[in-house]
């Protein structure tokens, strides 16, 4: 599996990870831009979840990501937020964070 890089200028990948079982903490931030984007793949039966704090969770169904899952939050320059991923047995998922002064 691989991770999903963003294709537009002005963006910024802050962390990236492939090929990952189970759960795992991406990341404490504190957003130097705008917004922040979580791109997601995964393969394996049902959801995983995408949890943003302090602004939610979020179930992604792995079978219907296709090549990949686009997730945008509107975080604010200097905000803090942390980015986990919770996947189950059986699947496997790919991340990529950044940020971009402009949405999609």
């Amino acid at each position: 599996m691989v991770h999903i890089e963003p294709a537009d200028d002005g963006v910024t990948v802050i962390n990236t990870v492939d090929d990952q079982q189970g759960s795992s903490l991406l990341g404490d931030f504190t957003a130097k831009k705008r917004i922040a984007f979580v791109y997601v793949t995964c393969s394996g039966p049902g959801n995983i979840d995408l949890v943003v704090k302090p602004l939610g969770t979020y179930q992604l169904n792995c079978d219907q990501t296709g090549p990949g899952s686009l997730n945008q939050f509107e975080v604010g320059v200097g905000a803090s937020y942390a980015v986990t991923i919770n996947g189950r047995d059986g699947q496997t998922w790919a991340a990529t964070i950044a940020e971009s002064d402009t949405g999609n």
